[in-house]
This record gives C-alpha cells, structure tokens and sequence, in this order.
C-alpha cells in the first residue's frame, strides 16, 4: 500500500532521527517499529508498506538514483517510481514479492 504522503514523511524522519514516537503515528493504520526504524540508512523514504508494517519499500532521494524504488541496502525493486506504478497497475499488484523473496528452484532428478 502507498502510504500518504504525510506518513512517509514521518518515517522520514525516524529513520534520519534513529527514533519514533508513541505510536500511532498520523492514524492508526500506520505504523513502523523500532526494529523497522533500524533497518534503513538515515536518508531512506519508506513510501509503500508491505502486509503488516514490519516491512517497507523505500527510495534513497540522496543517492544518485533518487527515483529507484528498494526493498533494502541492496535489493532493488525497479529503477524507476514511475516503472514501479506502472507494473503494479498493468502487471501484478504484487509482483515485488518476487524480487524480494525469490522462490527456490528445484531440480528433479
């Protein structure tokens, strides 16, 4: 889910400030723990949560690739907020998942 705008700024802020407040923060659908808060660089934008708000999809607007949407450090999900709209919509809504959690293939024998 793309969360608003106003949300995503005060993660934001948690992740540059290493800290968050009281929950919840805005309304009570959002939320992000300590532990996610932790899992990002100062400088990353979570923008879009994923299931139960232990996970997010960020961008790194201080790199040289503002625009690319992650799932973390290192693994990239499109090179551009405007491919990743549009492959949600046109493709699969959940299509990131994935990248993110690759299935196994098995070779049978």
């Amino acid at each position: 889910m793309i969360m608003p705008p106003e949300v995503s700024a005060r993660f934001y802020c948690a992740v540059r400030d290493r800290e968050i407040d009281e929950p919840p923060h805005f309304n009570e659908e959002y939320y992000m723990s300590t532990e996610a808060v932790e899992d990002f660089e100062p400088g990353d934008l979570p923008f879009f949560e994923i299931g139960d708000s232990s996970s997010f999809l960020i961008m790194k607007p201080h790199s040289d690739n503002p625009n690319a949407v992650w799932a973390d450090k290192y693994t990239k999900i499109e090179d551009s907020f405007e491919r990743f709209i549009w492959r949600l919509y046109h493709e699969d809504p959940g299509y990131y998942g994935e990248i993110i959690y690759p299935t196994s293939s098995f070779s049978h024998d």
